[in-house]
């Protein structure tokens, strides 16, 4: 698919400033190529061609266009380039774009800066403000619809005396931009989570939020979320996944509308923590508390479990756990945890109808042995 241009608006200054480079005395001439004649002979009549002269089937003669008379290559003309830093940037962004080697090896000679031309030029470039260095050079930025970064460093000392301008070259992949919705922003959390971007959870979420994704990006979500407000100026947008399971994601409203970071508050699923047994349920929690974080044990165990835990243990995580014993007491199930490291034990009693129900808060009692 051939690659496409620049905007109008970066062509047209590229265009106006080459134009402005040339006054109405310095437009270029065309001379016309004289007319055909016929000489005439002495006795004024036309020289007509003589038709009784034998024709041969003669092979026809071309002239090698890269040699001259001597037989040595001639060097190809080469191309006028405007002597502004801001066209000359634009002309080689364009090149770029149009994968024109020839031209871009005219206006850059670093390999280095050519290395990271050699593919894929981008499209919808846009041009920001130039800026101008200590040293002389200027700095030309561009953005395009994919979220991708160029800048462009020109030397007009090297322009004007016939060198390769462009100096310098950096492509990066830009920020991700942030929503200003609620819904929007829950929804960018959502799909982030799902493709795994770390980096841009980070931008949309609290490390609540971010702590969450564990529990829920494995199930699939509906592309667009239901809201309603609370009380408090935070937004619950809904969304609706496999199996009849809802997640319900906090948004700050007022952070979200001002599209700054970090307005997604917490993600926490209804009735839809993964399928696991007793003892996958319990391993969880323990886990959790092994990593230091209360909030992913605050999925599995009751406040007062969590609290009870951390007061006694604090959060600083690490120990060597494992189960050490299951018991069976009706409607609820009894599971033990020992640390190898600090000795201590966990007596984890765990109602069997909220983990059926794939629910949170299954651990509805603890007790803790130092």
């Amino acid at each position: 698919m051939k690659p496409s241009r620049l905007t109008a608006v970066l062509a047209a200054t590229t265009l106006a400033t080459a134009l402005a480079a040339c006054g109405a005395e310095d437009a270029p001439t065309v001379e016309e190529p004289p007319a055909a004649t016929q000489t005439p002979d002495d006795t004024g009549a036309t020289t007509a061609p003589d038709d009784t002269t034998p024709t041969t089937d003669a092979a026809p003669t071309t002239e090698d266009p890269g040699e001259d008379d001597t037989g040595q290559e001639e060097e190809p003309p080469a191309t006028d380039l405007p002597t502004d830093p801001t066209a000359y940037s634009d002309v080689f962004v364009q090149a770029w774009v149009d994968q024109d080697e020839g031209l871009l090896e005219q206006m850059a000679s670093d390999p280095v800066i050519l290395e990271q031309m050699t593919h894929w030029g981008g499209h919808g470039w846009t041009r920001g403000e130039p800026t101008t260095g200590e040293d002389g050079t200027v700095t030309l930025p561009y953005s395009d619809e994919q979220n991708m970064e160029l800048e462009v460093r020109v030397s007009p000392e090297q322009i004007e005396a016939g060198a390769p301008g462009v100096v310098a070259v950096s492509v990066r992949e830009g920020p991700y931009p942030i929503p200003s919705s609620a819904e929007d922003y829950a929804a960018a959390f959502v799909n982030a989570a799902g493709t795994g971007d770390e980096e841009y959870l980070e931008r949309l979420g609290s490390d609540t939020a971010i702590n969450s994704v564990d529990v829920w990006d494995d199930f699939v979500w509906g592309t667009s979320g239901v809201s309603e407000d609370l009380e408090d100026g935070v937004a619950v947008v809904t969304f609706a996944g496999e199996d009849d399971v809802v997640l319900r994601v906090l948004v700050d409203r007022e952070l979200a509308e001002a599209a700054a970071p970090d307005a997604v508050i917490n993600a926490l699923m209804d009735g839809g923590l993964p399928e696991m047994g007793i003892e996958d349920y319990t391993l969880a929690f323990v886990l959790a508390l092994a990593e230091g974080d209360p909030v992913v044990m605050r999925y599995y165990g009751t406040e007062e479990v969590v609290d009870a835990v951390v007061g006694q243990l604090g959060t600083d995580g690490g120990g060597d756990w494992s189960r050490t014993g299951v018991e069976e007491h009706g409607d609820q199930v009894v599971v033990t945890y020992a640390d190898a490291v600090s000795g201590a034990e966990l007596v984890l009693t765990v109602d069997v109808e909220t983990v059926a129900a794939h629910d949170y808060e299954g651990i509805v009692a603890v007790e803790v042995r130092p």
